[in-house]
């Protein structure tokens, strides 16, 4: 006899392989469950959830002395035919004190919620999710505090056709970009991280199209601290001069040994910071938290200071910061140099020079001159 798939409005329908199981998800509420009782499902029963349209969440039991030989040849099948799932182990939910508990008592205990399932299949793109809050009305994108319009489609918060989306996981890899912006018809700044996209078309204070209103004010790469507050960021003109020289000094000899640089997080740099007397409200417990722009750009610059390499703080004479003035200059080392569109600021790298193992990514121009870090401000220039 073919599995007849219950009637329901869900998105998904669930499968079980006990009937115990099969037990428990009608009493917890679930209206489309099916649970196959004979060794194998013929092509009819895999037409018949193949039909329904539903995503097919599988929660199966074996325990450690016997397999359910059945399963393999159902997860074949429903691969064959391209079948959307989501196959949940039950054995994988249990704490290993309540393994040789009867498979009645585990499913009273373990077995989720019809509530529980719902969040879960919705925040990992299985169905769709009807979830706006703090989010666009009509591509569903990120509102943060205090945005009136959408900045990637236009829209006004509160408006949009507000249809059923699936919450989609995207896997990126390398270091967000962060993207700074400023609309000329408001002035209004605003901070987004991406990965290697610029997508923000719209201003999120007026909703001023881009490609008319806006510049780009600065585009930083390999952050490790980021700022997602609601306080306006600063004017890239206006950027403060994070560190006086003594500071950097300090920082420099914080260091630790060469190759051990790159890794400096939380507690490292939390170190440096007071070792160099910098005055900051930041507290030190998993994670530091920026509370404001400024305080975000001083943490990765200490970072990069941290990750330097070389001792003459002298290294290069007559080259000044354009934007702050200060001397305490670091080389841009971008290793090889066919790979890269910068150069260290010596043809043949010095150890003793401070050269900076990597970039923020401020310095957007193809020049093939020798590029400069400043260890005050953070602002990368050639000369």
């Amino acid at each position: 006899m073919t599995i007849q798939i219950p009637k329901t409005d869900k998105d998904y329908i669930l499968m079980v392989n006990r009937a115990e199981l099969y037990e428990k998800a009608l009493e917890l509420g679930y209206d489309a469950v099916i649970y196959p009782d004979k060794s194998d499902l013929d092509d009819d029963d895999i037409k018949a959830i193949e039909e329904s349209g539903k995503f097919l969440v599988c929660v199966f039991y074996s325990d450690e002395m016997s397999v359910d030989s059945r399963l393999e040849g159902w997860y074949k099948k429903f691969h064959d035919l391209k079948i959307k799932r989501r196959t949940i182990s039950f054995v994988d939910e249990i704490e290993d004190e309540d393994r040789f508990l009867t498979l009645n008592v585990l499913a009273d205990k373990y077995f989720m919620t019809v509530e529980h399932m719902e969040r879960y299949l919705e925040s990992e793109g299985y169905i769709p999710t009807d979830d706006y809050e703090n989010k666009c009305g009509n591509c569903h994108k990120q509102l943060r505090t205090g945005e009136k319009y959408c900045k990637y489609c236009g829209t006004k918060r509160g408006e949009g056709a507000f249809l059923p989306y699936t919450n989609s996981t995207e896997v990126l890899y390398g270091a967000p970009i962060k993207i700074k912006k400023k609309c000329k018809k408001c002035g209004n700044i605003w901070i987004e991280y991406e990965f290697g996209r610029e997508d923000m078309k719209y201003c999120p204070k007026c909703g001023e199209p881009q490609d008319k209103s806006t510049t780009m004010e600065e585009r930083r790469t390999d952050l490790f601290f980021s700022y997602f507050g609601s306080v306006a960021p600063y004017d890239t003109k206006d950027r403060p001069k994070f560190l006086t020289e003594d500071q950097v000094i300090s920082i420099l000899n914080s260091r630790k040994e060469v190759g051990d640089n790159y890794n400096n997080g939380d507690k490292e740099v939390a170190k440096a910071i007071d070792n160099a007397g910098i005055k900051t409200e930041l507290r030190i417990k998993d994670d530091i938290v920026p509370k404001t722009e400024a305080e975000a750009d001083m943490l990765n610059l200490v970072r990069e200071i941290l990750k330097t390499s070389g001792t003459d703080i002298h290294a290069y004479p007559g080259v000044k910061c354009p934007h702050c003035g200060s001397s305490m200059i670091a080389a841009i080392d971008y290793g090889n140099e066919d790979e890269s569109q910068f150069i260290v600021a010596s043809k043949e790298k010095d150890p003793v020079k401070i050269s900076a193992a990597s970039h923020t990514g401020l310095l957007n121009d193809q020049t093939k001159e020798p590029a400069f870090l400043c260890m005050c401000c953070s602002e990368e220039f050639s000369c």
